[in-house]
């Protein structure tokens, strides 16, 4: 389901934005690092 919204994000971004949107940056935080060094199971 996450994949198929951020796809059509991206499309729609290109189709819609293209004159301003040159490159697109998907950044995926990944809170299990943090959570486990917080002493949490």
């Amino acid at each position: 389901m996450q994949a198929q919204y951020l796809k059509r994000a991206i499309e729609l971004s290109r189709y819609n934005y293209a004159p301003w949107v040159g490159a697109i940056f998907v950044w995926n935080l990944n809170f299990a690092v943090t959570w486990g060094e917080a002493g949490n199971p």
